[in-house]
């Protein structure tokens, strides 16, 4: 189920809340206009994880990392 909460919505929900936004990509996301701060952190992570693949950036920003 990726990308279920990839929207400028929740982006910017996220973002009002002063926090990062770790949100996986759609499959066949693309970049938004630079018009905002949640188009910003959006794109932001679809360059990193075309840069360094999926698998990769799920491991890097520790997206599957169970609570505690």
């Amino acid at each position: 189920m990726y990308g279920a909460y990839d929207t400028r919505h929740c982006h910017a929900a996220v973002i009002a809340r002063e926090a990062t936004p770790i949100i996986p990509i759609r499959k066949n996301g693309r970049l938004w206009k630079d018009d905002c701060p949640a188009a910003r952190a959006q794109n932001e992570i679809l360059r990193a994880t075309q840069y360094y693949g999926r698998a990769f950036w799920k491991r890097w920003t520790r997206y599957h990392a169970r609570s505690r």
